[in-house]
């Protein structure tokens, strides 16, 4: 899952979506301390959200 800003791209996510974590070097986990400021807090939205809507997020994930 990822966010869509208002001219239909994605944002970003510190990593593309799926990417395994080899290819992101770590960086597909939740809590990357290799992270962008902006991929951090897009995460941090969209967990958010999630969790408003009742889901929450798998801790290897």
């Amino acid at each position: 899952m990822t966010l869509i800003g208002h001219q239909g791209r994605e944002l970003d996510m510190g990593t593309r979506v799926n990417a395994s974590p080899e290819e992101s070097e770590g960086a597909c986990y939740t809590d990357a301390p290799n992270l962008s400021a902006r991929g951090r807090t897009n995460r941090a939205t969209l967990g958010g959200a999630l969790s408003t809507a009742g889901l929450i997020n798998c801790g290897t994930e």
